[in-house]
C-alpha cells in the first residue's frame, strides 16, 4: 500500500467529511468575494475636474484642490464648506456669512487648530 493510500485510509468518515466541508465552504468564500470584487462599483474621485482654459477645442482638463473647513462661532450661517486649497481664514468666514456684530469666529481646520490672536 502506498503511503497516500495509508494516510487516506487512516481517516475517520468524520474527519474526511469535515475536510470536504471545510474545502467546499473556502471555494464558496472565494466565489462569492471574486463576484463581489468584479461588480464593486468604484470610488469618486478625490478632486472634481474643472475645465481648462485651454482653447476652445481642447478636451483637456485641470484639477482644482478643495478643502473641506468647518465654521463654527458666531458667523450667519456656521457649517461645513468647501474652499479652494489656497483659501484663508477670512475667506472662510466670509464663505459662512460672516461674523455677526460682536460675535468671535473659530475656523477648525482638520487635525489642528488655526493660531489665535493673544491678548497683550
Amino acid at each position: 500500500m502506498s503511503r497516500w493510500q495509508e494516510i487516506r485510509h487512516g481517516w475517520r468518515r468524520e474527519e474526511q467529511a469535515v475536510l470536504l466541508l471545510c474545502f467546499t465552504a473556502l471555494a464558496f468564500c472565494a466565489g462569492v468575494g471574486y463576484t463581489r470584487w468584479r461588480t464593486a462599483t468604484p470610488l469618486p474621485p478625490l478632486f472634481e475636474d474643472a475645465p481648462s482654459t485651454a482653447g476652445k477645442g481642447s478636451t483637456r482638463t485641470t484639477r482644482t484642490a478643495t478643502i473641506l473647513v468647518h465654521v463654527a462661532g458666531s458667523v450667519r450661517k456656521p457649517g461645513v464648506l468647501t474652499l479652494p486649497a489656497d483659501a484663508r481664514i477670512n475667506d472662510a468666514i466670509r464663505g459662512a456669512g460672516g461674523a455677526t456684530p460682536g460675535g468671535d469666529a473659530k475656523v477648525n481646520y482638520p487635525g489642528r487648530k488655526p493660531p489665535t490672536p493673544r491678548n497683550s
